[in-house]
């Protein structure tokens, strides 16, 4: 059994993400600072600023899920310091632990180039992983990812749009649409994105690359909203308020990303189409009054 460090394990795409290692015969460390939802998955309490407990955590894998981190859009507008400690003094200290130890790193980033904490911060972190490759020949890829959703997805504090829209639909409440809601979401549904990124790891093609992770299949946030109310049979109305912090009125880059090139690389097409993937996550939060990840 292959050995896997997930760093942030205990958060949406790292929970999926240790069910499909587990179900393809990993061996499952999670190193986070709480509690995953898995029983089955071994257990590192710690952050990834703890140089020294993430180095023995690190030392025994064969591979490394890089995970872990602060997210949010609007929410780390007023955490700058932060993110930057945390999103790239923390995975700097992943890469260079695993440089030492000679593990294989996978790692997670975002597509698009918005001026805020949490896109400049995880920018870097490629970067600075493309640097580890390139000078020391440590073998990390980085995936730039579209927006993932998927059951049990946390709302607050970060108020992604898909469980925002899919519970206050249920809810019949008023669906906040930022701006003119033009901006283009690829959905990627978190079981598809699990599996694309356990593939990425397997992949003698990839190493050193930045590869673009998308469905392929997207549409506006306007025209998202509407179908998440036609699909709830919900009487909720839209309303258009002002831009969030961080965040451009406008932005095309996800309608533009490259999802050929990785298709082509893992040989895998990602199998849940939108309207399934969303009817999943709406059956999901019917049941359940709280979110989990």
């Amino acid at each position: 059994m292959k050995k896997a460090l997930v760093t942030g394990g205990s958060g949406l795409i790292g929970n999926y993400l240790c069910k499909e290692l587990l179900n393809n015969r990993y061996d499952v460390t999670v190193f986070d600072h709480r509690q995953p939802a898995n029983p089955e998955v071994k257990f590192i309490k710690g952050d990834i600023l703890q140089m020294q407990l993430l180095t023995d955590a690190i030392k025994d894998s064969e591979v490394i899920f890089h995970l872990a981190g602060m997210l949010g859009t609007d929410y780390l507008c007023e955490y700058v310091r932060e993110a930057i400690e945390v999103n790239i003094v923390g995975s700097v200290n992943v890469f260079e632990a695993a440089k030492t130890a000679g593990v294989k790193v996978i790692n997670t980033g975002l597509i698009p180039e918005w001026d805020n904490a949490y896109m400049i911060t995880k920018k870097a972190v490629m970067r600075f992983g493309k640097m580890y490759h390139r000078e020391f020949g440590t073998d990390i890829t980085t995936l730039e990812v579209t927006h993932v959703y998927g059951p049990g997805q946390r709302v607050e504090p970060y108020h992604k749009a898909i469980p925002t829209f899919i519970n206050r639909a249920l809810k019949g409440e008023v669906l906040d649409i930022y701006g003119a809601g033009q901006k283009y979401m690829d959905c990627f549904y978190v079981e598809d994105m699990a599996t694309a990124i356990r593939l990425s790891s397997e992949s003698p093609f990839v190493s050193g690359k930045v590869l673009q992770l998308g469905s392929g299949e997207g549409l506006k946030v306007v025209e998202l909203a509407r179908k998440i109310v036609s699909l709830t049979n919900s009487k909720s109305s839209l309303r258009h308020c002002k831009m969030r912090h961080g965040e451009p009125d406008e932005d095309d880059s996800l309608g533009n990303i490259d999802v050929e090139s990785y298709r082509k690389l893992l040989d895998w097409k990602p199998p849940t189409k939108l309207d399934d993937g969303l009817l999943k996550t709406i059956e999901w939060y019917s049941r359940h009054t709280g979110s989990c990840f």
